[in-house]
């Protein structure tokens, strides 16, 4: 098989200590001393310039928690090469390189996604905390959000573990015996749920288990916003900042439905 260079993983997170027991151990650990992947953890907090190194502050409208702020994001990424720090567009080094955010309302993470993904030369993860990112880092950016599964989770970096797992098992010369993906469970349906996995299950309970399961992924969350109000020429909807509960409630309802 023709040696292609290696994939690069980048992951900007305010806990970059939690990713080199999985990430430097068996399969993935054999694979960056082969060079066959690369990857890098980036402290999001340094890209902070207050003492306290602060990423999060309070969501416009109200709600509970703290949402994570616009801007250190975007130094990250354009300290990495790949976004304008004065609007944020890409650079030139963006090319075969895409930028993802961990968020429970993305879209669900599949075997398909997988085997595409592998295919870049270079993918960013950011991973979110707290109740979430502002919605201008997805909007902006990202080109594209994922979930992992209809559940909560404390923080987005899981979530990039187990996309970079399942990525980089698609990289030539990663796996030991390549003819391994040719048997793998989720290879033959979708990508979200094989007819390999209902074995005892006629097809058509298959397929409407299937409907089931993608009408529950990608559902379910609103857009946030926090400060600052004006952030690369993208305002917070009015709505959010005009102190009306009713309004307020109402534009969530409609905006959640949006991603039904």
């Amino acid at each position: 098989m023709k040696r292609r260079k290696p994939i690069q993983f980048d992951v900007i997170s305010i806990f970059p200590e939690v990713f080199p027991a999985y990430m430097e151990a068996s399969i993935l650990g054999r694979a960056q001393k082969s060079t066959r992947m690369r990857y890098k953890v980036h402290d999001l907090r340094d890209y902070t310039h207050d003492r306290h190194r602060t990423v999060d502050d309070k969501p416009f409208s109200g709600g509970p928690g703290m949402l994570m702020k616009p801007q250190p994001f975007l130094e990250a990424l354009a300290d990495l090469g790949v976004r304008k720090k004065k609007d944020g567009k890409p650079t030139v080094k963006a090319k075969n390189t895409r930028v993802i955010v961990t968020a429970a309302n993305g879209k669900q993470f599949t075997h398909h996604d997988a085997v595409r993904l592998s295919k870049q030369d270079r993918l960013i993860f950011l991973c979110g905390r707290y109740e979430g990112i502002d919605q201008r880092v997805i909007d902006r950016l990202a080109d594209e959000t994922f979930t992992i599964g209809p559940y909560v989770l404390t923080g987005g970096e899981l979530p990039a573990m187990v996309m970079m797992d399942a990525i980089a098992r698609h990289v030539p010369g990663v796996l030991g015996d390549e003819a391994s993906l040719d048997e793998e469970s989720w290879a033959d349906g979708d990508g979200l749920l094989a007819d390999s996995y209902w074995p005892l299950a006629s097809k058509k309970a298959a397929k409407n288990q299937k409907l089931k399961a993608k009408s529950q992924y990608g559902t379910g969350e609103y857009p946030q916003y926090t400060r600052p109000e004006e952030w690369l020429g993208m305002k917070v909807p009015p709505v959010l900042l005009s102190g009306d509960p009713k309004k307020i409630k109402a534009w969530r309802e409609e905006h959640r439905k949006k991603d039904d």
